[in-house]
């Protein structure tokens, strides 16, 4: 029962940060803005959260038991892996931010090496998505965006363009 009650919680949890990345409006001039969704906070706090706690036993708490050296060696290699993986959080999102994606109608603009570029859907030639998740769209003139599906308003991008047949 206890496994239960812990699915359906998640379930919820889930359900309603993926709603609160599609409740965003257009800006005043009818741009849809591709940013960090509420998942990325979730995974930069939650992950923050559980390294400083394992951060705070394996310092101060430590353990008594007879194979206690050998869980403190686990421990450590534990706060290394969430450690890293709260950072590569925080890098995605750095990357969405940065990358400043918008569309409006069929035109897309994002910045890439200082420079904002501007497309349109039908210059889209394909999209393919990768094992890790980004999708790469790639463009006429051999230009290539990566986007990332997580991010919100990205799968509304995503669904746009292939409603207008790119695969």
């Amino acid at each position: 029962m206890r496994y239960l009650i812990i699915s359906w919680v998640s379930a919820v949890a889930v359900h309603l940060l993926g709603h609160l990345a599609m409740r965003d409006a257009p800006d005043v001039r009818g741009w849809r803005v591709v940013k960090p969704g509420p998942m990325y906070g979730v995974g930069v706090w939650l992950g923050a959260g559980l390294t400083a706690l394992m951060a705070y036993i394996w310092l101060f708490v430590g353990s008594n038991r007879a194979d206690g050296a050998q869980q403190m060696q686990i421990l450590f290699w534990l706060i290394l892996a969430f450690g890293a993986g709260t950072m590569i959080v925080i890098w995605q999102g750095w990357q969405v931010r940065r990358t400043a994606l918008r569309w409006r109608g069929d035109q897309m603009v994002w910045r890439a090496g200082g420079a904002e570029i501007s497309r349109r859907f039908a210059d889209v030639v394909s999209m393919e998505k990768s094992l890790l998740g980004p999708v790469t769209i790639s463009f006429t003139d051999g230009t290539r965006l990566r986007v990332d599906p997580n991010a919100s308003h990205a799968m509304a991008l995503i669904e746009a363009l292939d409603g207008q047949g790119v695969r």
